[in-house]
């Protein structure tokens, strides 16, 4: 089982990103990825968006078949979100702002939430009271890309990289602590994918560009973060949200111009401690299940 697990849930997502990353996904770029927040791409498209959506959408269809694709489970429906995620690799000028990234990714996400919370098994929402969680959650998912791409813009990839990968990680983590393997394994497809492209950028001077990357990111941990919440009985949403807090600690973060400037190892690390934090912190909060009595739980995990 460990092989099996190790083969799908890191290699094939890992080996696809390094893949890509090395044909084309900013290699030949003179410049190290990092800029102004909210500046000019400095390269012609998001190879970050392809590398990571790629590579996950590979490992997906790797590890659970395609099966049922065409007419998605609400699980399944997280497959899509990584596949419209790489297609902001097309994405130009004004289209690759981050203010755009977050409108792109609350529209995509609110189109796949409807069907997705009207599947979810034991919550299966009415017609009725689809508007205000969808609306919520596609929202959120607009934020975290907005602010994924704006620390992509204020960081090279070998400092920023490894922050995503810890953060996705963590993500997983999380998901597998309030009871679901699968919905940790999907998430544990973008750390692999992120895990990649930070080796690639440590060994070569030339980092793989992270540009666009986070379209696919908030897209599906967005999706994940939803069916973990919806489908258990009692699944609190405190560290759900606590989850959401590192993107944007990572984009306050590239405000600090000595962070940016800092030593490529130091800052690394203080960035990946930045994603963690506040992921250790939704863990306890889970561990407490019942004694939180977060936002009306009972008990963990279901």
């Amino acid at each position: 089982m460990w092989v099996e697990l190790l083969v799908y849930g890191a290699l094939i997502p890992g080996g696809a990103a390094a893949l890509l990353a090395w044909l084309g996904a900013g290699w030949a770029d003179s410049g190290d990825g990092a800029g102004p927040a909210g500046g000019a791409p400095a390269t012609p498209w998001m190879p970050g968006a392809a590398t990571v959506g790629v590579a996950f959408a590979a490992a997906f269809a790797a590890a659970f078949g395609v099966d049922g694709l065409l007419e998605p489970s609400s699980w399944q429906w997280i497959y899509w979100a990584g596949v419209a995620g790489a297609g902001g690799a097309l994405l130009r000028g004004r289209a690759s702002h981050p203010a755009a990234l977050a409108f792109l990714a609350a529209l995509v996400a609110a189109l796949m939430l409807r069907p997705l919370l009207a599947k979810l098994v034991p919550h299966a929402l009415a017609e009725d009271q689809l508007l205000l969680p969808v609306v919520a959650i596609a929202a959120l998912v607009g934020l975290l890309a907005s602010q994924l791409e704006t620390a992509a813009r204020c960081f090279p990839a070998r400092v920023l990289a490894p922050a995503l990968a810890a953060y996705a990680g963590g993500c997983a983590g999380l998901f597998f602590l309030l009871g679901s393997a699968r919905l940790g394994q999907i998430s544990g497809f973008l750390a692999a994918s992120c895990g990649a492209i930070a080796a690639l950028a440590w060994l070569r001077p030339a980092p793989a560009a992270l540009r666009g990357a986070a379209l696919p990111m908030a897209l599906v941990l967005g999706l994940a973060g939803t069916n973990a919440s919806y489908f258990g009985y009692d699944v609190p949403g405190w560290p759900l949200l606590l989850a959401a807090l590192p993107p944007l600690l990572l984009a306050l973060a590239g405000r600090f111009p000595r962070l940016r400037s800092a030593a490529p190892v130091p800052a690394a690390l203080l960035l990946t401690a930045t994603a963690l934090l506040p992921l250790g912190a939704a863990v306890l909060v889970a561990l407490a299940g019942a004694e939180a009595e977060a936002l009306g739980a009972d008990e963990l995990p279901y």
